[in-house]
């Protein structure tokens, strides 16, 4: 007879790979938001990279932003 904390413990192995995707997809998101708050282009197509990451000047720049130095914005 499996316990129910066992039962419990099964489950959220189960869910800690989706919900860290869910963390990962959400912080991207955010991050794109926030980048195109201090974008200054006139198409939010342009703004966007090869590499699917919004541009941002480089003095609004931290560090959780995606390295790349691809940006279409000039």
């Amino acid at each position: 007879m499996i316990f129910l904390s066992e039962r419990w413990q099964t489950l959220a192995k189960q869910k800690l790979p989706d919900l860290e995707a869910i963390i990962q997809r959400t912080m991207a998101l955010k991050y794109l938001i926030e980048a195109g708050i201090d974008c200054d282009c006139d198409d939010i197509a342009l703004c966007i990279n090869s590499e699917g990451v919004a541009c941002r000047p480089a003095s609004k720049a931290n560090e959780n932003a995606p390295e790349s130095d691809d940006c279409n914005c000039d």
